[in-house]
């Protein structure tokens, strides 16, 4: 307790004081994808994700995203979210589209 406030107390002596900025400055999610659309006969289909670069000005603390790259999706409009936050707990979000339309054979009647 007293040894690491008199370290302190030195540091401050010698080095001059110490500034604590807060960081207000988001992640950025650079190449966030467009609306992905395929046709499929399959009811599920894997898609696989374009990739993105995450940085931020203090570093990248997390990156998720609400579904996994090389997930199956069904027929319909299904959203997919990334979401990168630093340390400071700034967060930015990327949101897109996978949009999978069914495909039918058809018949031809004689």
């Amino acid at each position: 307790g007293e040894k690491l406030l008199f370290l302190i107390f030195i540091f401050i002596y010698f080095f001059g004081k110490i500034e604590i900025t807060e960081d207000l400055e988001p992640p950025k999610i650079v190449n966030c994808p467009g609306n992905i659309h395929k046709t499929s006969k399959e009811k599920w289909t894997k898609i696989f994700f374009p990739g993105v670069t995450v940085t931020d000005n203090v570093g990248v603390h997390l990156f998720t995203t609400s579904r996994p790259n090389g997930s199956e999706f069904t027929w319909g409009e299904n959203n997919v979210t990334y979401t990168a936050s630093d340390s400071a707990g700034n967060t930015a979000k990327c949101h897109f589209q996978i949009v999978i339309v069914g495909m039918y054979d058809r018949f031809v009647g004689f």
